[in-house]
């Protein structure tokens, strides 16, 4: 299981990613709910461009240590 500064960590280098991908304005933030829409539609512009597939990992592993994570 994660702390929450490793998970704090994590979702900081998935904003630093996702700055070079073409996301919705509101998407760049590492909220829960953007990481799970950027799982889901974040393909979509961005499956062929350098980092989409770190950030898309990244971005699985936050959700799944979040759901980890007591409290």
């Amino acid at each position: 299981m994660s702390t929450i500064a490793t998970i704090l960590t994590m979702r900081t280098d998935w904003e630093e990613l996702v700055k070079d991908l073409k996301l919705p304005d509101i998407r760049y933030q590492g909220t829960l709910e953007n990481l799970r829409w950027f799982i889901r539609y974040g393909r979509g512009s961005n499956g062929m461009r350098p980092g989409y597939q770190t950030a898309l990992e990244l971005a699985k592993e936050i959700v799944r240590e979040a759901h980890r994570s007591p409290g």
